[in-house]
């Protein structure tokens, strides 16, 4: 019984020795950022008769470098009128519009401060479905680009801008928006 005393003694002094050896040698790096997720919401309304008014949302997920810069993919939809130019090529200004989106995301925050501004593009595959007397299933590319500031409260960061977006959806049919944003993005904590 002492022998086996005596080797779980001598057992619990080796590890501790190799542990506190470790320990010293043992080097934290610093994270080069966070990944985050967000939520957005946004809507305008119809400007010059050149963008349609409506509203919308959208989810994102990504990475932010402590460098300010983020890289996030985005999913979304959003409803529109057709009171716009957009209503004047398809030849129904009374239609409904559902816009769905996704795509990646690319965020630069100028500052590293609570309150700071940011610039952000998008570049989007979309689906649009326009329904009234004309009905349209139409595909295309998407290029967005977002102005704003960012207020950070850690774990989260709340954003308000201006968003413009141009979808290009055949030879001569754009449909374009510029709407205000509110969005929250949440720290997930993984490095």
């Amino acid at each position: 019984m002492e022998r086996r005393f005596a080797a779980l003694a001598l057992l619990t002094i080796l590890t501790l020795a190799t542990s506190l050896a470790s320990a010293e040698t043992y080097v934290v790096e610093p994270s080069l950022g966070r990944s985050i997720a967000g939520a957005t919401v946004y809507g305008g309304a119809p400007v010059a008769g050149t963008s349609v008014g409506g509203g919308g949302s959208d989810l994102t997920a990504g990475y932010a470098w402590e460098s300010g810069a983020s890289l996030f993919g985005v999913c979304g939809a959003g409803f529109w009128s057709a009171r716009s130019t957009f209503g004047d090529a398809i030849g129904d200004r009374a239609a409904g519009i559902r816009e769905t989106y996704a795509g990646l995301g690319l965020r630069y925050v100028l500052f590293d401060r609570e309150v700071a501004p940011y610039l952000q593009t998008a570049l989007l595959a979309e689906s649009v479905r326009v329904r009234g007397a004309v009905e349209l299933d139409l595909y295309g590319l998407g290029a967005g680009f977002q102005v704003g500031a960012r207020f950070r409260d850690a774990p989260w960061d709340l954003s308000l801008g201006i968003d413009g977006r141009r979808v290009r959806l055949g030879d001569d049919l754009d449909l374009s928006r510029l709407t205000l944003v509110l969005g929250a993005t949440l720290d997930l904590g993984l490095r």
